[in-house]
């Protein structure tokens, strides 16, 4: 016998989409809109305001706004975030109004697929903070459009449900996995050894890395080089540091690799990202 099954959750529009990669000085007045608002902390910490409420969110946390909340941010001024922010219209999710959640590693996942789908069907650029146009590019695969809407209709879906507890065999793995994170966050100035990772944690480099991969989508040497360029980007906003010992900085045995790397990771060279957020 068929049945009809209910949907209680139903995401009709997303209104915008966006990736901001802040200086620690940042701050933002604030606004209000007759719909939901996503805002998770990437990078960094920040404190956002609800109807004149704080809130102080870590790298891993985000924050839901209900419709007509007036909401204003502002950075702590000793690190530089970098916020995830989607608008949307949904039905269902009412639960989560008000509310500050510490994201799982699949929800997170669902997080940079979304943004990855985003880059891929939208030709304006995500850090524009009144450019709201969502139109996509002419060969946009419309089938990466339904996934984005697809992926956060799932996500919040998730957030509503009760959180998921961990067995102590995952809560092992999260712990190495998060030690090696660390450890390539502190040995960013280093050129990346396999080797080395082994001897340091006590377990083979393949293991490791498909423990790393499950957790956070990216390998580990992609983890290492996506923090050489985040500890870059740092350096150039702060508008302290040439290209040069920047590069030199972070191990790179020339500035013209570094400069190579950093395009190929950001689509821009250093000194056009510089001049972007300055």
């Amino acid at each position: 016998m068929a049945i009809e099954l209910q949907k209680p959750i139903r995401l009709t529009t997303l209104h915008s989409l966006h990736y901001f990669e802040f200086t620690k000085n940042y701050k933002f007045e604030g606004e209000s809109h007759p719909f939901r608002e996503l805002q998770y902390v990437d990078k960094g910490s920040f404190t956002v305001f609800s109807d004149g409420i704080p809130h102080e969110l870590n790298a891993g946390q985000a924050i839901f706004h209900a419709p007509n909340e007036f909401h204003s941010s502002v950075a702590d001024g000793r690190t530089n975030p970098n916020l995830l922010v989607l608008s949307y219209d949904c039905t269902g999710v009412e639960s989560l109004d008000g509310k500050i959640l510490s994201l799982t590693d699949g929800e997170r996942a669902h997080l940079s697929a979304i943004l990855a789908l985003a880059k891929a069907c939208f030709p304006t650029r995500l850090d524009l903070e009144r450019d709201h146009n969502l139109t996509p590019s002419p060969d946009a695969d419309p089938r990466k459009q339904e996934e984005i809407l697809l992926r956060l209709e799932l996500l919040l879906l998730l957030l509503t449900l009760p959180r998921p507890v961990q067995t102590p065999s995952l809560a092992v793995n999260r712990t190495t996995v998060e030690l090696v994170k660390r450890y390539l966050e502190r040995a960013a100035a280093s050129p990346f050894d396999a080797d080395a990772i082994e001897r340091k944690f006590h377990l083979g480099y393949g293991y490791l890395n498909r423990l790393f991969k499950a957790r956070y989508d990216v390998t580990i040497k992609e983890a290492f080089l996506d923090g050489k360029i985040r500890l870059a980007k740092d350096a150039l906003r702060s508008g302290n540091w040439t290209v040069k010992q920047i590069a030199e900085r972070l191990g790179y045995a020339s500035s013209a690799f570094f400069c190579r790397q950093f395009r190929e990771k950001t689509g821009m060279t250093p000194l056009e990202y510089k001049k972007s957020v300055m």
